[in-house]
């Protein structure tokens, strides 16, 4: 069964959610400030949780990164 559409609106499905997780990826903060914020004395960031705004693009960005990883098998299965 030859359905191409099928396998180019996958192929599409795939590149938005990559382009949408670099997107995602490179607005996000960072969770620890690494060595140079704990010595300068940022460690009480490290006890709280994120804020909400952080934590509802965290968990987009987890979904769209599951979404990359479906399509990304759905099109390796397809044989494009």
């Amino acid at each position: 069964m030859n359905l191409p559409w099928l396998t180019h609106t996958i192929a599409g499905f795939f590149i938005v959610s990559a382009v949408l997780l670099i997107v995602l990826l490179a607005m996000q903060t960072t969770k620890q400030e690494g060595l140079s914020g704990s010595i300068g004395g940022r460690m009480e960031s490290a006890y709280r949780g994120r804020f909400g705004g952080d934590a509802q693009m965290a968990r987009l960005t987890t979904y769209v990164a599951i979404a990359f990883v479906l399509f990304g098998t759905l099109l390796s299965l397809t044989g494009i």
